[in-house]
């Protein structure tokens, strides 16, 4: 029914994309304006994982499909907005709410208003379903409720693990979270997961292209300085995964780490090797469905990453190695094959 559909209403500032600067560098920059819109989301579904002992992380997801012209066929695109909440969790209630219309867009009209049962999570993220026949207490909404209370209740451990159908893979492979804001021509095209040890692998990630936002101006410069220095314009970052007893516990991002820096940023290179020899190891802080599959966020870019998200305000694209229909492919290449395959081209 239509009317179960699960939606998000999400409170935020709006971002400026800077069209003048697309028509001149065929780029696009953008930077957050102080506006505050709600923006709707429909076909939701809701799960939660507790990260602190007073702290829930909700994590929507919503997907569609489209034709790819990388994969030449139909892939299907998973989006993924985690938030935090540290209070109690409401119950639902009844409330008028205007009909949102088809696409959210700046500025964009309301329908007539209807009820619908609503949580309110926080004064930015509701959780609400349109009211239909019978009692709330045997909605969906209501359901979701019961769950976030459940998860509140749940004994904190310091690793927390994303809850997922899906995964048979009992191989370490990680999974990708990318802004999907970020899918200007500059999307992650390939993941590939080479094992060195039993206690070791080296993941090359493979980008359509990396575009510089902040300092737009140069890009074409620096596309002209990538494609004579590596005889590419595709981006390629390596990091590692490192086992204790045979599950994940940390990762190296030599080079490419993206410390607190943002999307909003480029030219960031953080955790460079020391003059003894010596990188960071940064210590995984979730897991997807098991602790086989550690989750790495895309942060800049410049595809720096890290463990922890900077980016809670923009829907993520998710990348799921196993996923027949991921828009990235899956492959065990070592990073110096990667190069070579580039080189013989």
């Amino acid at each position: 029914m239509e009317n179960s559909t699960i939606w998000l209403s999400y409170k935020e500032r709006v971002y400026n994309s800077h069209k003048w600067i697309a028509k001149i560098f065929s780029k696009k920059r953008f930077d957050w304006s102080e506006e505050l819109q709600v923006w709707d989301y429909k076909n939701c579904t809701v799960a939660a994982v507790k990260i602190a002992e007073n702290k829930l992380r909700v994590i929507i997801r919503s997907e569609k499909v489209i034709y790819s012209n990388f994969r030449k066929r139909d892939i299907k695109l998973k989006y993924m907005l985690g938030f935090d909440l540290d209070k109690e969790i409401p119950k639902p209630i009844t409330e008028d709410y205007h009909q949102p219309p088809e696409h959210n867009s700046k500025h964009k009209e309301y329908g007539p208003s209807r009820p619908r049962w609503a949580i309110k999570l926080d004064d930015k993220h509701w959780l609400w379903q349109w009211a239909e026949n019978g009692l709330i207490e045997d909605s969906n909404i209501y359901n979701i409720y019961l769950m976030l209370k459940s998860k509140q209740s749940d004994v904190y451990t310091e690793s927390s693990i994303f809850n997922t159908i899906g995964q048979t893979e009992i191989s370490v492979l990680p999974v990708i979270y990318q802004p999907a804001i970020d899918s200007w021509k500059n999307f992650l095209r390939e993941i590939n997961c080479f094992k060195i040890s039993e206690n070791e692998y080296e993941v090359t990630l493979i980008f359509n292209d990396e575009s510089l936002r902040a300092n737009a101006f140069f890009d074409s410069i620096y596309r002209w300085m990538r494609s004579r220095i590596y005889k590419r314009l595709e981006d390629v970052e390596t990091f590692r995964i490192l086992l204790k007893d045979n599950e994940p516990e940390n990762f190296i991002f030599e080079g490419i780490y993206s410390a607190k820096y943002t999307l909003e940023h480029d030219t960031v290179h953080e955790d460079k090797r020391t003059p003894s020899g010596t990188v960071p190891k940064r210590k995984i802080k979730h897991y997807f469905g098991n602790k086989k599959s550690p989750i790495v966020f895309i942060n800049t870019s410049n595809h720096a990453m890290a463990e922890s998200d900077n980016n809670h305000e923009l829907w993520k694209w998710e990348y799921l190695a196993w996923d027949e229909d991921s828009p990235a492919l899956f492959g065990k290449k070592s990073r110096s094959q990667i190069e070579d395959s580039f080189r013989n081209k």
